[in-house]
């Protein structure tokens, strides 16, 4: 897909690859397993009333995150990356009402060469009950300041660095999952144990705003910019935004506490969107591609959880006759408890 940065490019189609085969016969074999729970009832955890009592959640993790910039026109393509990937932060909750935060601990690349970054992540999410099934509602906001351009150097050869480049993404999401015993907030949130698979066929309706801005500075690098014809000096874009996905979310348990959670949904993203440039200030619409997977990996207790997990979410638009698409990816190491 075009527009989306080495790193996605490279995990997406993987993630798809791997997933795509197993999916349908996972699927069948966890919807069989919810056949038997009545309309209306809610998911039932191996641990009983003594885990859903356990009101409380802190779960501090590592993350090695990155909001990356394309720009896309033909088969040329600017890819624009933080050089903070490496973050810290905590989950915490009460009684299904969670909030997470995390921050830049540490650059990637040698700070003198590559310039540093700002960033900072946070979200918040609850689970509720729509027609007996679960509807998972998520807010969310992160921005990198400072980035660099990954795949082009300059003419001397060194990285072209953009110390005022300032990427953001701000938006809300609403999961729904058609099968009723299936839960979000159980299998990928509070990592509740249960005694057996399930899975759910998932739809995701999200929107919000997404852009950059250079303070008036052109982004892209001067030796490709005769590429981009009316773009080359786009200097600020940003877009409102709905998108629609669906696909499969499974909740897989192997020996009982331990667990493999993948998701895979698919659609479009609708925007209405602007750019500037040197020399004009323009405003359109555009439909592009959305992707969004997501994997963990770990055990589950009634106590305590532990593991591994990653994100990859890409909304795209376009400026012009440029594709441009805003991707967050997160690979996270974990460990908390409930109460």
């Amino acid at each position: 897909m075009k527009g989306v940065s080495p790193v996605t490019r490279a995990g997406v189609p993987l993630v798809v690859a791997l997933a795509a085969p197993l999916l349908p016969a996972l699927a069948r074999a966890a919807e069989q397993s919810a056949a038997s729970v009545m309309m209306g009832e809610p998911a039932e955890t191996s641990a009983g009333s003594a885990v859903a009592e356990k009101k409380f959640l802190i779960r501090p993790f590592f993350a090695l995150d990155e909001t990356s910039l394309d720009v896309t026109r033909g088969d040329e393509t600017v890819s624009f990356v933080p050089n903070s990937r490496l973050a810290a932060g905590a989950r915490v909750g009460y009684s299904g009402f969670t909030v997470s935060i995390s921050f830049d601990i540490d650059d990637s690349e040698d700070p003198s060469v590559y310039g540093t970054t700002d960033y900072l992540a946070l979200s918040a999410g609850r689970a509720f009950r729509i027609a007996e099934r679960e509807l998972f509602v998520t807010a969310f906001m992160q921005y990198h300041e400072g980035l660099y351009v990954e795949n082009k150097r300059s003419d001397a050869g060194t990285p072209i660095v953009l110390p005022e480049l300032f990427v953001f993404t701000v938006g809300l999401t609403a999961t729904y999952f058609l099968n009723p015993e299936f839960s979000y907030d159980a299998t990928y949130v509070e990592f509740l144990p249960r005694d057996t698979s399930v899975g759910s066929w998932t739809f995701r309706l999200s929107t919000g705003v997404m852009g950059f801005q250079n303070a008036g500075a052109p982004v892209l690098p001067e030796a490709v910019r005769a590429r981009f014809g009316e773009v080359d000096t786009l200097n600020e874009s940003g877009a409102l935004y709905v998108g629609a996905m669906g696909g499969y979310s499974l909740d897989l348990r192997l020996w009982r506490r331990w667990f493999f959670a993948p998701s895979l949904l698919v659609g479009a993203t609708f925007a209405r969107e602007y750019y500037q440039t040197s020399e004009l200030f323009s405003r359109g619409g555009s439909i592009a591609a959305a992707v969004m997977a997501a994997f963990a990996l770990g055990y589950s207790g009634d106590t305590l959880h532990a593991g591994v997990g990653a994100t990859v979410d890409i909304q795209g638009y376009d400026a012009g006759h440029a594709e441009q698409s805003i991707s967050r990816a997160t690979g996270m190491l974990f460990a908390g408890v409930r109460f």
